[in-house]
Order: structure tokens, then sequence, then C-alpha cells
């Protein structure tokens, strides 16, 4: 006499490594949010910018205003020019271009001395600082379900909000040590200065 058996449905396969999960999303999107962490950090030139320019270039602080506005300027095209790059290049390319490109930019910045390359270099760390943003929101969506993505993308913003506030603290804390350095070094120096040496106390008085 045959039995009947009954079949039960097979578990489901475990995800393959590239897509193992740390904290509910796979560890690839850690690897983005890390980058952008990193990418806010350099946002510390912002707020010093001005300074920097009026303190240690020499600009006019009608000029360093002028400056500044170039920054913003090149700010404005920036996720343009990210959404263009992520549609030809793809999201991978955009993301390593974009950051690779502000973090030149920000360097050259602070090597070059002409006012014109001053101004460029300025216009461009504007023109490439948000490049990576729409690059990285199409990734999360490629990487996170439907049911997952506003959680991730509340942690991108978490990743930049961090990014953007240890930037202004570690930038406060370098230009109170510069300022202490230079406050010091000025003590030093006047205490180091060799005094004028008065008239020989052994050398006859003129009568």
């Amino acid at each position: 006499m045959a039995t009947a058996t009954t079949s039960h449905p097979a578990p489901p396969a475990s995800p393959g490594t590239s897509h193992r999960r740390a904290g509910g999303v796979p560890r690839l999107f850690w690897v983005l949010w890390t980058g952008i962490l990193i990418n806010r950090l350099g946002t510390l030139v912002e707020p010093f910018l001005g300074v920097y320019l009026v303190a240690v270039r020499g600009f006019p602080v009608a000029a360093a205003g002028g400056v500044l506005a170039v920054y913003a300027l090149g700010s404005m095209f920036s996720q343009i020019t990210g959404g263009l790059l992520a549609d030809t290049l793809g999201r991978r390319a955009t993301l390593t271009l974009g950051m690779l490109a502000n973090g030149a930019s920000l360097i050259a910045l602070g090597y070059v001395t002409a006012a014109p390359a001053v101004i460029a270099m300025t216009f461009a760390a504007g023109a490439t600082i948000d490049i990576y943003r729409p690059a990285a929101q199409a990734l999360v969506a490629d990487l996170i379900p439907a049911a997952g993505r506003a959680r991730a993308y509340g942690l991108i913003s978490w990743a930049a909000n961090l990014g953007f506030s240890a930037a202004m603290l570690s930038g406060g804390l370098l230009a109170q040590a510069a300022a202490v350095g230079q406050a010091t070094a000025s003590v030093a120096a006047w205490f180091l200065k060799p005094q004028p040496s008065g008239p020989d106390e052994g050398a006859p008085q003129g009568g």
C-alpha cells in the first residue's frame, strides 16, 4: 500500500558573499557610507576659506567675498554634473571620479598663490564637492530593497552630518592650535630678541 509523502519547501538559499549583510544592509552600503563620511570631513575648508584668503593669501575682504561667491557658483553645477556623469559613466565610476577630483582641487588650492589660480581652484572645489551625491543616491536604490530604503537614506544623511560636524570641530581646533602656536612664537621671539647693550660701566665718563 502506497503511503503519501508530504513535501516541505526547501529553505531559502543563503545570500552570497557579495551580499552579506551587516546591520541589516549589504556591506557594500557601509563602504559607501564611510566614503561619504570621509568626503564630508573635507568641508572644514568652507568656513575657513575666507579667513585663509585674507590672512594667508592677502586678499582684500571684498575680493575674498567674491572668491567665496565663485565657490558657491561652482557648487550650483556640482550635482547637475554628477547626475550627467552617473548616467554616462555609471554610479561607481562617478563616485570615484568626484571624490578624487574634489580632493585634488582642495590640495591644489592650498598650494597655488596667484589670484587667477586661487579663483580657478576655488571654482573647481565647489564644482566637485557634490558630484558624488546623485550617484550615491542611485547606488543606494540599487543596493537596498524598497522596504529598507528610507532607513538607508537616513543613514546616508547621518554620515554626511557627522562628517560635517567633525569637520567644523577639527577645523576650529586646528585654528585654535595655529593661533596658540603663533602667540607662543611671538612671545618667544620677544624674549630671545637681543637687547641693545648700554654703555660700558667701566668706561670713563665724559666730563
